[in-house]
């Protein structure tokens, strides 16, 4: 990984004026982001596993489908099966330039001077977080309830406000996917950030951590909550 990211800045060929330290920061940055896109999408694929055809099937069946069309969705899948982990990747980039653009207009706001690779590299290094309920859901069904059933893997936990609400019901099923925006994960996601920033920032303390996480839960929080409200009242509109 190391060997094709030094490929890439001399095929680039970067400024001359660039000095070693640049180099490097650049090298790490491009290393995070080949580590994280390849452990995100090795989860993806085995916590796919868990999955089977007979549970897709059967999924498809509970949305009322006809035999004909579910043999149909279920053949396209097999035939275009790589297409979800390029879909997956754009959505990787997306949530990464998306953290970015929150965080550059809360440091814009506060007069905070820190550098845009810095940024980048805090905001792929903290995706990691966003395994740890993948590792989690592939290690229950794995090891601890082998025998799961697709409403297992349904209402599998997220450690959100979404665990609290009835999985049946229309409102679940439209406005599920707000709720589950409120989770450990995504306050660890926003956590990390948040000292990441305060540390390259020269501010340690914990006043400054704590001014940071509030920086990002505004500039990051809700416009996220935002966003995918209106998401939701689009489905129901639609629907």
């Amino acid at each position: 990984m190391i060997f094709l990211c030094s490929t890439l800045i001399k095929y680039f060929k970067f400024p001359r004026q660039m000095n070693k330290q640049t180099n490097i920061l650049i090298l790490y940055i491009l290393s995070s982001f080949f580590f994280v896109i390849i452990i995100t999408l090795c989860f993806d694929y085995f916590g796919g596993t868990l999955f089977t055809d007979y549970m897709k099937e059967l999924s498809l069946i509970e949305k009322g489908l006809k035999e004909v069309e579910i043999k149909k969705i279920l053949d396209y899948s097999d035939k275009n099966s790589w297409l979800q982990y390029v879909l997956r990747i754009i959505s990787l980039i997306f949530g990464i330039l998306f953290m970015i653009l929150c965080i550059k207009v809360g440091i814009l706001l506060s007069n905070v001077t820190i550098p845009f690779a810095k940024i980048l590299l805090i905001v792929i290094q903290a995706q990691l977080i966003w395994i740890l309920p993948q590792m989690l859901q592939l290690g229950w069904f794995t090891f601890i309830n082998p025998s799961y059933t697709l409403n297992d893997l349904q209402t599998f936990a997220t450690l959100s406000i979404r665990d609290f609400l009835p999985y049946e019901g229309s409102f679940n099923e439209y406005f599920g996917s707000l709720f589950s925006l409120f989770s450990i994960y995504r306050l660890l996601y926003i956590a990390a950030v948040s000292y990441g920033i305060s540390v390259d920032t020269g501010v340690e303390e914990q006043k400054g951590f704590l001014y940071f996480l509030k920086m990002t839960i505004l500039c990051y929080g809700i416009p996220i909550f935002i966003l995918n409200l209106l998401l939701s009242f689009l489905f129901l509109i639609k629907s």
